[in-house]
């Protein structure tokens, strides 16, 4: 969700600044950049906290089998 909603912010401020007209490529081209990476980096935080949810719940259930086998 938080990719869509940077992409989304991206598309609204591109806009504003082409409607002003001259050249703002420029500055469009930086908004898009700086999105980008944050929709990158946004990403990263949400792939870093699912793998480390995952390998949490791996060693739990890991220790649960171990208890189970010594039984």
């Amino acid at each position: 969700m938080a990719i869509k909603d940077s992409f989304d912010n991206l598309l609204k401020k591109t806009q504003k600044i082409f409607k002003k007209g001259g050249n703002d490529a420029d500055r469009a081209a930086q908004s898009t950049s700086k999105a980008v990476k944050k929709a990158a980096k946004d990403v990263a935080k949400t792939t870093e906290k699912a793998a480390h949810a995952v390998e949490k719940d791996t060693k739990k259930v890991l220790k649960n089998v171990e208890k189970s086998l010594k039984k």
